[in-house]
């Protein structure tokens, strides 16, 4: 595996640089861009940032900006399974305790989603309770 990872290195050095391309991903530190995360100049993928309030306990405590999140929905009707709404959602904006919208019960998360995305997240809001679910790292 060191013989593919130094052919790996030695493939992208030789290849043009992406100047002005655009990561459509959130990228973790030491991460190896992949091709499929970037964008050509001129064709960003459009996004949208809904707000979605998470009760304490139901995110992970340490969330933040960047991290990528699976989104599910407990309906309130109890005879209704827990789903997966959305997977590998990027976190754009965690607000901090003391900020507009935070309650001691409440944590506002702000989620970026494809504009096709949108209905669904809304849809999952009015349906009962929200879970983040942290993607970790070597697994987006």
């Amino acid at each position: 595996s060191g013989a593919f990872l130094l052919m790996a290195v030695y493939f992208y050095l030789a290849g043009a640089k992406p100047l002005g391309y655009v990561l459509q991903r959130a990228v973790s530190q030491d991460e190896l861009i992949p091709v499929n995360a970037l964008s050509a100049p001129g064709q960003e993928v459009p996004r949208r940032e809904v707000t979605v309030s998470v009760l304490t306990g139901h995110l992970p405590p340490d969330l933040a900006r960047g991290e990528q999140v699976d989104l599910y929905v407990t309906p309130e009707d109890k005879g209704v399974r827990p789903r997966l709404v959305l997977p590998a959602l990027t976190v754009a904006d965690v607000v901090s305790g003391d900020g507009l919208g935070a309650t001691g019960q409440e944590q506002p998360v702000v989620l970026e989603v494809g504009p096709e995305q949108v209905l669904a997240v809304v849809q999952a809001l009015s349906v009962g309770r929200i879970d983040l679910v942290r993607v970790p790292p070597r697994q987006q």
